[in-house]
């Protein structure tokens, strides 16, 4: 990536959609790992920031980088990947409505099923759609997803995060 906020090629895209896979992870499996001690002292917080993380990733890729595959004829694939983000979204939302019930035994059941769900898309969209990606996006088309994805990431708040 130059300095400028644009990308130079496929690989950074490949690069910053990584990282950012890895900094939901991250947050998942501290949700996770978490136990019912310590659901009061920063869940409601780390839970927001994946809530706007993950949908800001999501949006990403089903907004603005899905079209664009889909118009080079890259449908199937995306289409289980739109399914999964619809199946995360609503995981999300489970593990969001255990906090708020305070249902400790719920919340850990679906805070660990949401970061295997992430690490199962992750493991998918690295032999699927990273591959799609490298096949061929054309220099405009990658710095209209980047400059998109910028938009996306200040909209709900996030830093972006560099290649």
């Amino acid at each position: 990536m130059n300095g400028l906020g644009e990308l130079t090629d496929m690989k950074d895209l490949l690069s910053w959609l990584h990282r950012d896979h890895h900094a939901v992870l991250q947050l998942s499996k501290w949700l996770s790992d978490c136990g019912k001690p310590q659901l009061d002292a920063g869940c409601c917080s780390v839970l927001r920031r994946l809530q706007r993380h993950l949908d800001a990733h999501l949006s990403i890729e089903d907004e603005v980088l899905f079209p664009v595959l889909e118009r080079q004829q890259k449908q199937l694939p995306i289409v289980r990947m739109r399914s999964e983000h619809r199946q995360l979204r609503h995981a999300l939302g489970l593990l969001a409505g255990s906090l708020v019930n305070r249902d400790w035994t719920r919340f850990n059941f679906e805070a660990t099923q949401l970061w295997q769900d992430l690490q199962r898309l992750e493991m998918y969209e690295q032999e699927h759609l990273y591959p799609m990606v490298m096949s061929g996006l054309s220099e405009m088309e990658l710095n209209r997803i980047w400059q998109d994805a910028l938009s996306i990431r200040k909209r709900a708040g996030l830093m972006f995060l560099a290649a």
